[in-house]
């Protein structure tokens, strides 16, 4: 929905949301019941981390099981819970794919329309100009060393005995999934096309927003960054996992659009599939050795360096693009 010229007269009747992405006479409209009763958006935020990961976890066991035993299962093969698993990746795939978007995305969506009726502004669904999506991409590109490298780091932290076990269930999980034959097209879609626009509207789209309400733009983007790496709950590759999502945090504030983060996240995760893919069919490969390569100290620098350059160049485009929008409201 269209953003309508702000007047003064409704600027002082209802709380607003400037964005510096839209003219100055288009400020979002914060009129829905969650705002005209003030709910603090850190409450919000907090209520959408924790149901939404209750939901999620919910919706894709129940969805799983349901698949599973549609196919034949009986109540006496869950004695071996593990195998049936290991039996049955597709359908646990399927499961996660339906929990992200009906426990996350879905839900994030329509309580959004709580605080707006212009949830695509709010959620920052608008176009951008593939100068910044390449631009966004190559920075991703640039990222990879440094996240490789802490990741080895990370991964030499000692952890309690019980979260390493938890840690390694994860990593064998994976590994059974990608070794499956289940068609790369298949595991693409569940495992880099669902999650970059489900997560991306969880937390780019709504959780950001209500942080930079609460504590401004920079803290925003930081600790949506930080959470994001430990909502995936793998301690050691917390590090790592935080500083992308402090990079698409701030990709999505830079850019004042959600694809970028979207897109870089599927490249990212896409990338990684295509890796383990290659890495399963390597008898002497394994992802958990991949992961905990050391990188020479040059690469992570000049990486680091190009990173910041790319970062110099997306603040310009977007200083460029945001007087734009500002001289064509004046012209107007």
């Amino acid at each position: 929905m269209e953003l309508p010229p702000t007047s003064p007269s409704s600027l002082a009747s209802e709380p607003v949301l400037r964005d510096p992405w839209q003219p100055p006479d288009q400020i979002i409209p914060l009129n829905g019941p969650l705002e005209r009763r003030k709910f603090p958006p850190l409450l919000m935020l907090f209520v959408v981390l924790i149901g939404g990961f209750i939901l999620f976890q919910v919706l894709a066991a129940v969805s799983a099981i349901a698949i599973i035993f549609a196919q034949g299962a009986s109540m006496d093969d869950l004695a071996n819970a593990q195998q049936l698993m290991e039996d049955n990746m597709g359908p646990l795939l399927i499961g996660n794919t339906i929990g992200q978007f009906f426990g996350l995305a879905l839900p994030v969506w329509m309580l959004v329309y709580l605080h707006t009726r212009y949830n695509l502004a709010f959620l920052r669904i608008r176009p951008v100009n593939w100068q910044m999506i390449g631009l966004s991409i190559v920075g991703l590109a640039a990222l990879m060393p440094l996240t490789w490298w802490l990741g080895s780091i990370n991964s030499k932290l000692p952890l309690p005995e019980w979260l390493e076990q938890l840690e390694q269930s994860q990593m064998d999980m994976i590994e059974q999934v990608i070794s499956q034959d289940l068609g790369l097209v298949f595991l693409l879609f569940m495992m880099a096309v669902t999650p970059a626009i489900c997560e991306e509207i969880m937390f780019r789209g709504y959780i950001q927003r209500q942080f930079e309400r609460s504590i401004g733009v920079v803290g925003a983007i930081v600790v949506t960054g930080i959470i994001f790496g430990l909502y995936h709950l793998r301690l050691t590759q917390a590090i790592p996992l935080a500083l992308i999502g402090i990079y698409l945090s701030y990709l999505t504030w830079r850019t004042g659009s959600l694809w970028p983060a979207v897109i870089v996240h599927f490249a990212n995760n896409a990338f990684s599939i295509i890796l383990g893919d290659y890495v399963a069919r390597q008898p002497d490969m394994d992802m958990e050795t991949l992961e905990n390569v050391d990188v020479p100290i040059g690469i992570v620098l000049a990486a680091a360096l190009v990173l910041a350059g790319i970062v110099y160049t997306m603040q310009k485009q977007a200083e460029q693009s945001e007087s734009k929008v500002s001289g064509s409201e004046l012209e107007a």
